[in-house]
């Protein structure tokens, strides 16, 4: 907020700027254009980390301090958020390819160990039930029983 305030040294009155929201105005009254904010260290506007000259960075990107411009997160990460310095690591179970706003959830017939990019093929003689992180080998047939052990056992309980 601009107002009047009297110069004791000239008698002249003259507008001095009150901030009333923190980080939004310079010395000057002029305002900082979003996402720029008011740097008292420097008496400037600045970027915060996570902003770049044009904008906040979007979801799915990354804007590392001194940065100019945003970066696609890698495959293998994701960034929910606006105006982030850094990508998120991809949860095993999910997947995250190059740009990701969000996990993909691992379909069924796949596994994704952390930080995937994309769904593994579960592996003959495996199974990989919706959000598996490991492929999941079959039991093998000698612990199912057999028919004569499934026959003796009837033949002894009579």
């Amino acid at each position: 907020v601009a107002r009047r305030m009297l110069n004791e040294e000239t008698g002249d009155y003259e507008l001095q700027c009150v901030c009333l929201h923190a980080n939004e105005y310079g010395a000057d009254c002029t305002r900082c254009e979003a996402p720029r904010m008011w740097d008292t260290a420097t008496n400037s506007c600045r970027y915060p980390e996570g902003a770049t000259s044009q904008t906040i960075c979007p979801a799915g990107s990354y804007c590392p301090a001194d940065s100019d411009s945003a970066t696609l997160c890698p495959a293998g990460s994701y960034q929910p958020s606006t105006g982030q310095a850094k990508c998120l690591p991809c949860s095993a179970g999910y997947y995250c390819p190059e740009g990701a706003k969000t996990q993909i959830v691992c379909p069924g017939g796949y596994y994704c160990p952390s930080e995937s990019n994309s769904p593994i093929t579960c592996p003959n003689n495996s199974y990989c039930p919706q959000g598996s992180d490991t492929a999941t080998p079959y039991p093998t047939t000698s612990s199912f029983p057999t028919t004569e052990t499934t026959q003796n056992t009837e033949q002894s309980s009579s």
